[in-house]
């Protein structure tokens, strides 16, 4: 109580635990749908695609520009994904992996006097989070969420039997776009917390736990949601405790959502042997 008691009241601790909880939610969402539509590949590929728009920004308008110029790189990795890497398509999407990381490679060393600084965008700044960028977090991980949601019964079918979702109805391209455009809200806002290279964690951890305890899509969600809110917070406040060495607060995070995600594993398996 004493540790809630201070971060509530330390306004550079309260912005990136409000930013953790939106990005717990939405990313327990949409990982929810990676995870049954096997597109754990897919997101990896959007994580990397960001860093050159990330790159630009900072280099453009220092830390306050770095969720804007992911923004853009995000639209064009979507657009790429969705035309070019459509029905499990991994070799347009090692493409599109490729080709924007290690453009963000270049710009980045052509910058080399912020290469340093740069280096640190990639695991995230958890306690350097402003007004500014919490609010860009929040909004991207609402829209994520409500682009998921909306097409919720759609991406549950594809998952299942896309054959036969097609035959239902189903508009494959809008789905795909719509998934699309929920992972690349969730790497958005999850790049300036705990990086691009981390933030792959909270779409395919929170997931793999959660399919272990889940007795349905929905209840699936729920668990993963559950999993990924538990586990920022419990590294949250880890990193809060005096040590005799510094902790990375983005290590602990996402080595918190290992932790829960290895405990609910283990539930389902002793639930599985009981059964």
């Amino acid at each position: 109580m004493q540790q809630l008691s201070l971060v509530l009241s330390t306004p550079y601790l309260v912005r990136p635990l409000v930013v953790l909880l939106f990005l717990s939610v939405s990313a327990g969402i949409v990982g929810t749908i990676v995870n049954l539509r096997t597109e754990e590949f897919r997101a990896e590929a959007m994580v990397h695609s960001v860093f050159p728009g990330i790159v630009i920004g900072f280099v453009i308008g220092g830390t306050d520009s770095i969720i804007a110029g992911a923004c853009i790189a995000a639209g064009a990795t979507v657009i790429a994904l969705t035309t070019g890497g459509r029905g499990h398509n991994d070799i347009g999407t090692a493409v599109v992996l490729t080709s924007f990381y290690s453009l963000g490679i270049v710009i980045s060393l052509y910058f080399a006097d912020r290469s340093g600084q740069l280096e640190a965008l990639m695991f995230g700044r958890v306690l350097e989070m402003n007004p500014m960028r919490l609010g860009q977090s929040v909004a991207a991980c609402l829209v994520g969420t409500a682009v998921v949601v909306g097409t919720w019964r759609a991406q549950v079918m594809m998952a299942f039997d896309s054959r036969m979702s097609r035959i239902l109805g189903v508009h494959t391209w809008r789905t795909d776009l719509a998934l699309n455009i929920g992972i690349a809200c969730v790497v958005v806002a999850g790049s300036s917390v705990v990086g691009v290279l981390l933030v792959v964690g909270f779409l395919v951890v929170p997931a793999v736990g959660a399919r272990a305890l889940a007795r349905g899509a929905t209840d699936m969600a729920v668990w993963s949601v559950l999993c990924a809110l538990f586990g920022s917070a419990l590294g949250f406040f880890a990193m809060l405790q005096p040590t005799s060495h510094p902790v990375s607060p983005q290590a602990a995070i996402c080595l918190s959502l290992l932790a829960v995600c290895a405990v609910m594993l283990g539930v389902g398996a002793i639930r599985r042997g009981r059964a």
